[in-house]
């Protein structure tokens, strides 16, 4: 097929690492990045959205954002090929496995497999992205934690956020919450069985 070579502008846009505790999720995450949206870079990272990883198991990026075809969605962006920038189909899923690149280094998790642009790229600090092409080049990570943990993704003010949590955590946290609304309803309807059974008069000092 026929490479179209294009002019890029190379000058860095948008990128971070996202507060483990305040940040667009309103979550405690374990890591976490975002950078400036793209049409490609949001279907990525649509995704692979709530992929659980269990313990010890190894996630591909490619096995769930890819195949790059134009049946999924993906169109023709700016990719890399042979030191040049050049027209091609899915440019701009690397941004996804570049913010969960580095949102794995923030949470501590093991990298198996990753490789380098061999031209700059915008959105990471040199040495810090990750490079993918379906069924050549691909980001890999190990769960190297207890409990199982999931892959979040944001898209807010043309800004996508990507980040790990804890799921035992969030679920723990969520079942204490229920079980003191659970705990709460009890103990108001006891109370309130109580005072019917001993016939004691309630006085309300609200206007006091």
């Amino acid at each position: 097929p026929k490479v179209t070579e294009v002019q890029v502008n190379v000058a860095p846009v948008y990128y971070a690492h996202i507060d483990k505790h305040n940040n667009v999720f309103g979550e405690i995450i374990l890591g976490g990045y975002c950078l400036s949206s793209h049409h490609n870079a949001q279907l990525a990272a649509r995704n692979i959205n709530n992929t659980i990883i269990q313990p010890q198991e190894i996630f591909s990026f490619n096995s769930k954002a890819g195949p790059y075809t134009a049946n999924r969605g993906y169109v023709p962006s700016t990719v890399i090929v042979n030191n040049r920038y050049v027209q091609g189909m899915g440019g701009g899923v690397c941004r996804i496995s570049t913010a969960l690149y580095n949102a794995a280094i923030d949470a501590g998790l093991p990298v198996i497999e990753s490789h380098r642009h061999t031209m700059p790229v915008g959105y990471a600090k040199p040495g810090r992205d990750a490079a993918v092409a379906y069924g050549i080049l691909d980001l890999k990570l190990k769960n190297n934690k207890k409990n199982p943990i999931q892959i979040i993704t944001k898209t807010n003010n043309g800004i996508i956020h990507v980040a790990f949590i804890d799921v035992d955590l969030i679920q723990c946290s969520t079942y204490n919450f229920d079980r003191v609304r659970e705990l709460e309803t009890l103990i108001s309807s006891k109370a309130k069985d109580f005072v019917k059974d001993h016939n004691i008069e309630l006085v309300n000092f609200s206007s006091y």
